[in-house]
């Protein structure tokens, strides 16, 4: 890992990599709590007040967002070149690793999976707030089966 600290996080170990972006375990240390750091590179944010006024509107409409089938996001940072989205963190396992372990799934539970999605999409899409890349490796199961 590249570094191990940004802004009140410290980062423990990569969850995951997403093309420009990395998802890093992380602890809050001001507020003694875990969540799932997303890191991105923003050289855009510091040439364009533009861009960089999108991405804290942007922010601000993620942490608007509440309900049980949408990971929870806590806030941003945008530094020069590089910024992070703070997340809920989730334990348990992604829709693509369920699979590649059971290859199937109950009809009943695709169902459940199924309706849950949905609903998390429809809250989000409520607020205006669109995926634009929804695939198995981004959609969580936690431990107790909330999708």
């Amino acid at each position: 890992m590249e570094k191990s600290r940004f802004g009140p996080f410290a980062l423990e170990g990569r969850l995951d990599e997403q093309g420009e972006s990395s998802v890093y375990r992380a602890i809050h240390l001001g507020q003694k709590r875990m969540v799932a750091v997303k890191m991105f590179s923003a050289p855009l944010a510091k040439s364009n007040p533009v861009a960089k006024q999108a991405l804290v509107s942007e922010i601000e409409t993620l942490k608007k967002l509440t309900h049980w089938n949408v990971v929870r996001c806590y806030g941003g940072i945008l530094e020069e070149m590089e910024g992070c989205l703070a997340y809920e963190l989730v334990e348990g396992e992604s829709l693509a690793e369920l699979l590649e372990r059971r290859s199937r799934l109950a009809w009943e539970t695709v169902v459940d999976y199924a309706y849950q999605i949905t609903s998390g999409l429809e809250c989000a899409h409520e607020q205006g707030v669109a995926h634009h890349d929804l695939q198995p490796e981004k959609i969580l199961i936690a431990e107790d089966g909330t999708v």
